[in-house]
C-alpha cells in the first residue's frame, strides 16, 4: 500500500501511521509492525546507521522488514510488515507499507540505499 501523501514518522501523525499499518496487517500482531513508536524507533537506526557529517543524507532510502529471526525448523507462514521509508529534507517519511508472508527467518533488518530522487520528497 503506498501512502499518500508521504506521512512525516514524527509524534504528531502517530494516529494515521498507525491506521496505515492496522489497514494493512489486519489483526495480526505477532510478526508485524504495529505502532507508530516502533516506526519512531527504526527511523531513529536508520538515522544512526546512514549518518554522514551529522546528518542521513537527503534522499536515503530504507527498507524494513519485521519479524525477526525464528528457528530453522519453524514451518508455519508469517505475516510481516514491509515498510519503506525516506530522508526527506526536515525528517523520515512513510513511503510505502506492505504485507508480506513468509515462513524462513528475516535475514536483515536495515535495508539501506542511497539516493532515491529527492525531488519527490516532501
Amino acid at each position: 500500500m503506498l501512502t499518500t501523501p508521504f506521512l512525516a514518522i514524527t509524534s504528531s501523525n502517530d494516529t494515521a501511521i498507525e491506521e496505515a499499518l492496522r489497514s494493512v496487517n489486519g489483526r495480526s500482531t505477532s510478526h508485524t509492525l504495529t505502532s507508530a513508536r516502533e516506526l519512531c524507533l527504526l527511523a531513529d537506526d536508520a538515522e544512526r546507521a546512514l549518518t554522514i557529517n551529522g546528518q542521513a543524507p537527503l534522499g536515503a532510502v530504507v527498507v524494513h522488514v519485521s519479524g525477526g529471526r525464528v528457528a530453522a525448523a519453524y514451518k508455519y507462514r508469517r505475516i510481516l510488515t514491509r515498510t519503506t521509508i525516506a530522508r526527506s529534507a526536515t525528517d523520515w517519511v512513510l513511503v510505502e507499507v506492505e504485507r508480506v508472508e513468509d515462513s524462513r527467518a528475516v535475514k536483515y533488518r536495515l535495508h539501506p540505499s542511497l539516493p532515491v530522487t529527492a525531488a519527490s520528497l516532501p
